[in-house]
């Protein structure tokens, strides 16, 4: 009679604790109430504070990431068609500044892809030529999980040209291959150029200072940490120790021209002593465009930020299911006990 009592205690146990398991992986699971892929019990640890100001023509952005031990900041100006990429971690610091130069129109008739002198058709000057006295207009909006997002757009004062500024607390999915991390800013340039005839490209020339060193990758940061597809970019590194600083400047391998994707490549970097000068170069395969529009992205590597994931995430509760174990629990043991009193009353009379 003993024999089969334990039998059933057995079985009561073993199903107890397999309950307290399914109990325990969903403690560790986690929410994604946005649905970006991204457990909001990272999406909290790495939350950013964000102050984002325009006066004037200026815009000055700034993320701030405080959760001990875990402390940096980036921030973002932008001054007269000039942005400036700037971080800090602890006594280590570096910045870029970036000056969207001019639009060129060429004709690539040698076929190497890039904007040899003689092929310049026209150009059209940035800078600060096309963005002194330009103003902002901001929005900010609250996402699903919680966290703000952070809308700037800046109009050139010569019409060509529109820059729209993204910046937000948590990570943001901007498309089903695109996801904004809190380290970075979204950069959507739309140009409207209606000058651009059959046989025409289009580049957009760019001017890089400063005192790290520059490198061309071919696969951004974003795409080797999945948050991007097809993403290239410029790597500027510097600082000392264990952990170098490293800020970015990406982009998609393509863009909008009038709504049909056409590819974009960089020129290779050139220049020193601290100055880059760069093309994106917009290859509209011989057709005449109206309007393109394109999206690179300002970041910084955070080691604070990779610090915070590689730590095992704290639980996080599913009230809902833990409940629903402990009583599913409760029954299991409350109906063995019943069944095993019942089968000893039988055996007895």
């Amino acid at each position: 009679m003993a024999r089969p009592r334990r039998r059933i205690w057995a079985f009561a146990l073993s199903a107890a604790v397999a309950l307290t398991v399914v109990s325990s992986l969903a403690l560790a699971d986690g929410h994604d109430s946005d649905d970006d892929t991204i457990p909001d019990v990272i999406e909290a640890a790495t939350q950013r504070n964000v102050v984002a100001v325009a006066v004037e023509d200026e815009l000055s952005i700034t993320s701030r990431l405080e959760n001990p031990p875990f402390v940096d900041e980036f921030g973002l100006t932008f001054d007269g068609g000039t942005f400036t990429l700037s971080y800090e971690r602890g006594d280590v610091n570096l910045q870029y500044e970036l000056e969207l130069r001019d639009l060129v129109v060429f004709a690539d008739g040698n076929g190497n892809g890039r904007v040899d002198e003689e092929e310049i058709l026209s150009t059209i000057a940035l800078g600060s030529a096309a963005f002194e006295n330009v103003w902002f207009n901001r929005t900010i909006v609250q996402t699903a999980d919680g966290g703000r997002v952070a809308n700037f757009t800046i109009q050139s004062s010569n019409g060509v040209i529109a820059l729209d500024l993204t910046v937000a607390q948590r990570f943001l999915r901007l498309t089903p291959d695109r996801i904004l991390t809190p380290m970075e800013v979204k950069l959507d340039i739309q140009i409207n150029s209606p000058s651009i005839q059959a046989g025409q490209d289009l580049a957009l020339g760019m001017r890089m200072e400063t005192e790290g060193d520059v490198e061309y990758a071919d696969r951004s940061w974003d795409e080797l940490n999945h948050f991007a597809v097809d993403d290239g970019g410029v790597n500027v590194t510097g600082g000392s120790g264990e952990f170098p600083v490293t800020l970015f400047f990406s982009w998609a391998k393509t863009a909008s021209a009038d709504g049909r994707n056409v590819p974009v490549t960089l020129t290779e970097v050139s220049g020193g002593s601290g100055s880059y000068e760069m093309y994106l170069i917009y290859s509209l395969g011989g057709l005449p465009v109206s309007r393109l529009v394109h999206d690179p992205t300002f970041g910084v590597r955070s080691e604070a930020f990779e610090g915070i994931v590689s730590r095992p995430p704290p639980l996080q509760a599913d009230y809902l299911l833990y409940g629903g174990t402990l009583v599913a629990m409760a029954a299991l043991v409350g109906g063995t006990i019943f069944l095993a009193n019942r089968r000893r009353k039988k055996r007895e009379e």
